[in-house]
C-alpha cells in the first residue's frame, strides 16, 4: 500500500513539473536572445553536433560545419531555423532544436551626482551597499567627513552618514542599494545654498541658489534640456513632495507659463526634468512610417508630420487622408484633406495632432476604402487590451 502511495505522489510531482514548464514554454519561445544568453543546441540524426553554446558580445554563436551563425535578436525558434537551413546545404534528414537554458540578467542601475570620482548611471550588483558602490566608482573626491549624502527613493528621502558606513560596514549605516536609487553626495563646506537638477539635461549636477536664480537662468546653466526632454511634465522635489513646473516657456526663452513665471526656488530643491515617452505615428503611404517622439514645445500640424515624413508615395491618397484617435476606449477617425491644405491660398484648418494619434494616408488603389476597413481590426485588438 506505501508503495502503491509512493508511485501515485512520484506521478503528480511529474505531472507538476510538467505543467511548470509547459506554463514557462511562451516566455521561453517569445525572448530574444542577447549577449551571454546561453542555449542548447540538438541536431536529429547528427549527435557529434549537439553542444551548448553561450551567445557572444558580438552576439554570435560558432558552430561547426557553419562558423558564425548571428544569433543576437532572435528567438530560439529562429536560431533553430536559421541553423537548421544552412545544415541541411551539406546534410540530410537534419532537424534542429534549439532551447534557451540561461539568459543574461537585466543590469541594475542607480543614479549619481556628486562627490564621487565616476557619476552619472552606474551599474550595482543585488547585493550592494553604499560603501560598495563608492569603492566601485573609485571613491569619494573629498574627505567623509566633507560629504552630506542622501539617497532619493521615489518619494523617501534616505539621510546618510557617509564616514559611518565608511569606518562600520557592518552597520545601518551602510545602506543596502536598490535599483532607480539617485545618491546626492555634496560638500558640506558649501557657502552658498544649492538646488540640484537631474534628468534629461545637458549638464545635471547641483547648483548655487540665490536670489536672482530663476526657471529660465537655471536651465541655461546646465546647459538646456536635451532632445528627450518631457518640459511639460517637470518637478520640483521639496521634502518629500512634487512641485509640477512647466519648463516649455523657459526654454523657448519666452515668459514663463502662469504659475512657472514666480516660482521660487529653496535650498536642497531638486528638479527633475523627466523623459518624454509621448508619441504619434504615421502610416499608411507615407515616404517615412512608424512612431516618432511628440515634440515637448507645442502641437505638431498634419502638414509639419506630412514635410517630417517626406511626403506620400506614388499611390498616397493624400486628399483622403484621416486622424486616428483613441478616445474613452474608442477608435475614431477624423478626415483631413491634405491635398487642399498643401493649395497656395487654401483656407483650410490645418489640425494638429495630439500624442497618441495617428496620420494614416490610404492607398489610390485600395477600391472601396473604408475607415471601417482600419478601426474594425483596432477596436478588435482593444477588445483584447491592447492599443495602436
Amino acid at each position: 500500500m506505501g508503495t502503491k502511495i509512493q508511485l501515485i505522489l512520484t506521478v503528480f510531482a511529474l505531472m507538476l513539473c510538467s505543467a511548470l514548464v509547459r506554463a514557462d514554454e511562451p516566455a521561453a519561445a517569445d525572448h530574444v536572445l542577447v549577449p551571454d544568453d546561453i542555449v542548447e543546441i540538438i541536431v536529429r540524426n547528427h549527435s557529434e553536433l549537439n553542444r551548448t553554446a553561450s551567445v557572444s558580445p558580438a552576439g554570435t554563436i560558432a558552430f561547426p560545419e557553419i562558423g558564425e551563425v548571428k544569433a543576437s535578436g532572435l528567438t530560439a525558434r529562429k536560431l533553430a531555423s536559421t541553423l537548421q537551413t544552412k545544415l541541411e546545404e551539406t546534410l540530410n534528414d537534419v532537424l534542429v532544436t534549439v532551447t534557451l537554458k540561461e539568459t543574461h540578467p537585466a543590469k541594475l542601475t542607480v543614479a549619481v551626482v556628486g562627490t564621487l570620482k565616476s557619476t552619472g548611471v552606474l551599474e550595482i550588483k543585488p547585493s550592494w551597499r553604499l560603501i560598495d558602490l563608492i569603492a566601485s566608482a573609485g571613491g569619494l573626491t573629498v574627505k567623509s567627513s566633507l560629504v552630506h549624502g542622501r539617497i532619493m527613493r521615489g518619494t523617501n528621502v534616505i539621510v546618510l552618514d557617509v564616514p559611518e558606513a565608511l569606518a562600520h560596514p557592518e552597520r545601518d549605516a551602510n545602506v543596502p542599494l536598490m535599483a532607480g536609487d539617485l545618491l546626492l553626495l555634496d560638500e558640506k563646506e558649501v557657502f552658498h545654498p544649492q538646488i540640484t537638477v537631474v534628468g534629461q539635461v545637458d549638464k545635471p549636477g547641483a547648483f548655487d541658489l540665490n536670489d536672482t536664480t530663476s526657471l529660465s537662468s537655471i536651465l541655461t546653466e546646465t546647459g538646456g534640456p536635451n532632445a528627450k526632454a518631457a518640459l511639460s511634465k517637470a518637478y520640483v522635489l521639496r521634502k518629500g513632495k512634487r512641485i509640477p513646473v512647466d519648463l516649455r516657456a523657459a526654454a523657448a526663452g519666452q515668459s514663463a507659463s502662469p504659475g512657472a513665471a514666480d516660482f521660487k526656488f529653496q535650498p536642497s530643491d531638486i528638479l527633475f526634468v523627466p523623459e518624454n515617452t509621448e508619441k504619434y505615428s504615421v502610416l499608411g503611404e507615407a515616404h517615412s512610417t512608424g512612431s516618432f517622439t511628440y515634440p515637448t514645445t507645442g502641437k505638431i500640424t498634419v502638414l509639419e508630420v506630412y514635410t517630417q515624413v517626406g511626403g506620400r508615395t506614388g499611390q498616397g491618397d493624400i486628399a483622403n487622408a484621416g486622424i486616428i484617435r483613441f478616445t474613452n476606449g474608442n477608435y475614431s477617425v477624423s478626415p483631413v484633406n491634405i491635398a487642399r491644405l498643401l493649395e497656395k491660398k487654401s483656407k483650410a484648418v490645418n489640425p494638429p495632432l495630439e500624442p497618441g494619434d495617428t496620420l494614416y494616408i490610404p492607398s489610390t488603389k485600395a477600391h472601396g476604402f473604408s475607415w471601417n476597413s482600419v478601426i474594425g481590426p483596432l477596436s478588435a485588438l482593444g477588445l483584447l487590451g491592447l492599443r495602436l
